[in-house]
């Protein structure tokens, strides 16, 4: 996973690899962004993501990664009161929709096999 320091220094921004803790600095590319259906954050390429029904799959971590295989994995998905601010609700409907279930957890070993 690709962690950033915060706010840009000089114009450069410096990027670690959370695994082998390699550092760079990449120029600063104006305001962050987060782009959720390519897994894009702050105009770089998310490490954790893969393809999955003509969709991205993104995560930020492993716990990320655990959150989603265990909503997929639900045979019985119940609604909290004020819904639209958990998690579930974040989620894309395509991440949620039942035919989608055996590729996802797929997907999410995919992705436990990345952040390791």
């Amino acid at each position: 996973m690709v962690s950033g320091t915060g706010s840009p220094i000089r114009g450069r921004l410096l990027i670690r690899c959370g695994s082998c803790r390699r550092a760079t600095d990449l120029p600063a590319r104006g305001q962050w962004r987060f782009d959720t259906t390519a897994g894009v954050y702050g105009g770089l390429d998310l490490w954790l993501r893969t393809e999955v029904a003509g969709h991205v799959l993104w995560a930020f971590d492993s716990d990320h990664i655990d959150r989603i295989e265990q909503y997929v994995a639900a045979t019985l998905r119940e609604r909290t009161p004020n819904w639209n601010t958990s998690f579930a609700s974040r989620l894309p409907a395509w991440v949620k929709d039942r035919k989608h279930r055996e590729v996802m957890l797929a997907a999410c070993e995919r992705l436990q096999e990345l952040s390791r």
